[in-house]
């Protein structure tokens, strides 16, 4: 995978590296999204423009420490670490390390021991301004700091590799390897034989400015020889006032195939939309309980031709009560269940007709029990959903056992356009006991 590289401080550099200006720094950039940041802080020596620079824009340590402890992350930053930016509030340029590194304001021409990774570089630096010693202090409480690393963490360990030296073997460019350590506190007198790795930083290179070629052309040759980019620079936004004619036609066919796609697209979704409406019936097969059957069994029967009436919400009372197209009213009840009726589910059913008729003693509502036996397994696995006690109550009390397999196929003839409304509910008012009616087999 390519590595996402980030560059600020100056821009723009090629297409395929993010870059922005100190001045130009967005409000929710996060450097830990980034494999590798590039920090040019040469145009912060012009005091005036450092400055002007909005610090609640800079990059916080937190995301700085999350970049550098993750995998092969690299930080590089052109420079010098005591460069002040904002006013009057400022910071110094080194704000995203842990630490303080004790840095000499000096000048020279000698340069030794230059690392060959960075030959490439120093052939075009012959000045250097700054160097430092080897010792450094920590910036930040570790209490602080080591957290954002790991909860283990107890000790910071500081790691620093000379890249070019002086004549007298002082750093002008070199790179910072942090460790986080846990220490056993036990063992405080001799902690190098009782301390754990949890996690190594990647690299941090410091390097000096170039003073043969600009700071962003420095950039482009890290980007070149480091990184291995080609610097096709990214379009600029004039360029789009000079378009080709053959660049017209084509832009012209896009934007057609554009529309076109949103057009289907659009389409599409009121087709799933229709899907979703038309399948809901489904549910009728496998649902069962309060929100999952009797919703679907309600709007089912609406769908062939009855009105319903859902039950009150917070009172344990019928499922509903029905009144089919010839205006004969019904009551509901309706079951799921994993095995077959049972002889108290029939008695429920029973006792709302019964309540319902000492309520309105001039109008007996027929009891109808609408049942999705067995609803675990598959329709030909399934057993006979009533037993005959069952069928032999319903009889006797007058009311009208269903499967929802027979409420399926009423549906499926009504799509096809050869469902007879009188007949269905006909057949479902005079029958007392288990309903005839043709029923969905299993499914292929």
């Amino acid at each position: 995978m390519d590595k996402r590289i980030l560059v600020i401080g100056s821009a723009p550099h090629s297409r395929l590296v993010t870059a922005y200006n100190w001045h130009e720094l967005p409000l929710f950039l996060n450097v830990a999204d980034y494999d590798t940041v590039i920090l040019n802080f040469v145009p912060l020596m012009e005091q005036k423009y450092a400055a002007k620079i909005n610090l609640e824009l800079l990059p916080k340590i937190e995301q700085f420490a999350r970049l550098i402890f993750s995998s092969e992350s690299e930080v590089i930053a052109i420079g010098a670490p005591y460069i002040k930016i904002g006013n009057p509030n400022y910071r110094l340029s080194d704000w995203w390390l842990p630490i303080i590194l004790n840095t000499v304001e000096d000048l020279g021409e000698t340069i030794r021991n230059v690392d060959p990774a960075f030959d490439y570089y120093f052939q075009q630096v012959e000045q250097w301004f700054f160097h430092i010693d080897d010792y450094f202090r920590l910036k930040y409480e570790l209490s602080n700091y080591l957290p954002l690393i790991s909860s283990y963490a107890n000790d910071l360990q500081v790691k620093i590799t000379p890249i070019a030296q002086t004549r007298y073997d002082k750093s002008i460019a070199f790179k910072v390897n942090l460790i986080a350590l846990y220490i056993d506190p036990r063992y405080n007198l001799n902690p190098q034989n009782h301390e754990q790795i949890i996690k190594e930083s990647g690299d941090i290179i410091w390097l000096p400015i170039t003073t043969k070629i600009s700071d962003y052309d420095a950039i482009n040759l890290i980007l070149i020889n480091r990184y291995g980019l080609k610097l096709e620079q990214a379009s600029p936004l004039w360029i789009e006032s000079y378009k080709l004619p053959n660049q017209i036609l084509i832009e012209t066919k896009i934007s057609h195939h554009i529309n076109e796609i949103q057009r289907l697209q659009s389409e599409l979704t009121i087709a799933e939309q229709e899907l979703q409406l038309a399948t809901r019936f489904r549910k009728l097969l496998y649902e069962q309980g309060v929100d999952g059957l009797e919703p679907i069994v309600r709007d089912a029967l609406r769908e062939l031709g009855a009105t319903v009436y859902d039950p009150l919400v917070g009172e344990n009372r019928e499922d509903g009560l029905l009144e089919d197209p010839k205006g004969r009213k019904a009551i509901l009840e309706i079951k799921g269940r994993t095995k077959s009726l049972a002889l108290t589910d029939v008695r429920q059913l029973h006792q709302w007709v019964q309540d319902a008729l000492f309520k309105d003693s001039s109008e007996k509502k027929k009891g109808i029990l609408i049942a999705n036996m067995y609803c675990g397994v598959s329709l030909e696995q399934r057993k006979e959903p009533f037993p005959p006690n069952c069928i032999d109550m319903a009889k006797i009390t007058q009311h009208c056992l269903l499967t929802t397999r027979q409420i399926y196929y009423a549906i499926c003839l009504k799509q096809q356009e050869k469902f007879l409304v009188k007949d269905f509910w006909d057949l479902i008012f005079n029958t007392d006991g288990a309903c005839s009616l043709p029923e969905i087999g299993p499914i292929n």
